[in-house]
């Protein structure tokens, strides 16, 4: 089977973080086709032949899924090499990435909360006395971080999102993915195994 990030990448300029990104998004879409194709063919009556091949459609979506597992690592290295200089400090482009989800877990829990427009409200409710009379009885409501204060909080988290996903959208176009950047894994050496003797190079 042909590389499908080949078919997908025609180009002789390196391929970037941004560009890796969006063949990833591809390549999952490829994977999620042929399994539909293969749910669809798995079974079918004998009479009625399906269009596509069950297992043949199964093998296509693990080959590509082995292009994708490679270019998610290859991605996860340049993230993890690459950085950026966030509130005064060096980090690289995986810990930025990082706080750009926590950033919008807070977003979305600010926007989840229930406020009110002042710090207390007050509200009458009824009770029965001890005398059978209905009579009012004033609550305070109190609310910790009124709209104001919410919108404040709110927008400076939204802000730090915003800029820290700035920071990450221009390195993502400056910052090369090199599929196969791994090294070969270490011998280890247990220490039960007894030393080698050096080996003589002949000149």
């Amino acid at each position: 089977m042909a590389s499908e990030i080949s078919a997908l990448w025609q180009s002789t300029e390196p391929m970037m973080v941004y560009d890796a990104l969006r063949i990833i998004g591809s390549l999952k879409g490829k994977i999620a086709e042929y399994r539909r194709r293969a749910a669809q063919s798995v079974t079918y009556f004998e009479s009625k032949k399906p269009a596509f091949e069950a297992l043949a459609c199964m093998q296509k979506a693990n080959d590509v899924r082995e292009e994708l597992v490679k270019l998610q690592a290859a991605l996860h290295h340049a993230n993890a090499t690459a950085h950026i200089v966030w509130e005064d400090r060096k980090i690289t482009v995986d810990e930025a990435i990082r706080r750009r989800e926590e950033f919008k877990s807070e977003i979305a829990f600010l926007g989840s909360l229930v406020i009110l427009s002042q710090r207390e409200e007050i509200h009458e409710e009824f009770a029965i006395d001890d005398d059978g009379k209905r009579k009012r009885v004033p609550k305070v409501r109190v609310c910790v971080l009124p709209e104001a204060d919410h919108a404040i909080r709110k927008d400076g988290v939204q802000s730090a999102h915003d800029r820290i996903n700035m920071l990450i959208e221009r390195s993502n176009r400056a910052t090369p993915v090199q599929i196969g950047w791994a090294k070969p894994p270490m011998r280890m050496v247990s220490w039960l195994e007894p030393p080698r003797e050096p080996k003589q190079w002949s000149l």
